[in-house]
Formats: structure tokens, C-alpha cells, sequence
């Protein structure tokens, strides 16, 4: 019976944590990404059936901007092949290997 009190009192203890942590606001400025929900168009230039999804900012006007790209499993690098930004970039991936070049050849 004793195991069984401190069981609960273990998970109860849990699920209030994180409550606390779930209800807490985002900071001023913090941005919440959903995948599910973010609007998915075409990316352009990309490998047939790769898909974007802006997260901040805008693409096609100057300034920052971030968006995320998904590809289809096994899809040609098209636009991975060699070009020039007249910007500078990062890349991040999140999943899978992506393999890229710089420069002119």
C-alpha cells in the first residue's frame, strides 16, 4: 500500500509540473512552429514534390526570413545543385542527410 501512495504521489507531482510548464506564455518575440498546421506550398525550383513552409519573414522581400522545406524520400537535390544567393544562408536538417556544394562547379 505504501508503494502504491508514493506511486501516485510521484505521478501527481508530474502531471503538475507539467501543467505549470504547458500553461506558461511564450516570450515576446517567441514563435510556435506547428508542421501539421503550417501552410505547405510548392517549393520553388525544388525537386518534384518537395514542399516549404514559411515560418518568419518573407521569402521574396529583403530581410530575414526563415522557412522549412520538406522532400520526398530519395528526392534529386535539383535545387541543391551549383548556384549563388545574393543573401547569406544557413541550413539546418532535421532529419534524413542532405548533401550540398558551394561555388560554381
Amino acid at each position: 500500500m505504501k508503494i502504491t501512495a508514493n506511486i501516485l504521489a510521484v505521478a501527481v507531482s508530474g502531471l503538475v509540473t507539467c501543467a505549470v510548464a504547458y500553461a506558461q506564455q511564450l516570450l515576446p518575440g517567441a514563435v510556435m512552429f506547428n508542421f501539421a498546421k503550417a501552410n505547405w506550398v510548392p517549393q520553388p525550383g525544388g525537386a518534384a514534390g518537395a514542399e516549404r513552409a514559411t515560418i518568419l519573414g518573407d521569402p521574396t522581400k529583403p530581410g530575414p526570413y526563415i522557412y522549412v522545406v520538406k522532400m520526398p524520400p530519395y528526392a534529386s537535390a535539383q535545387a541543391a545543385r551549383p548556384h549563388t544567393h545574393p543573401d547569406t544562408r544557413s541550413y539546418t536538417v532535421l532529419s534524413g542527410t542532405w548533401y550540398i556544394g558551394f561555388g560554381d562547379k
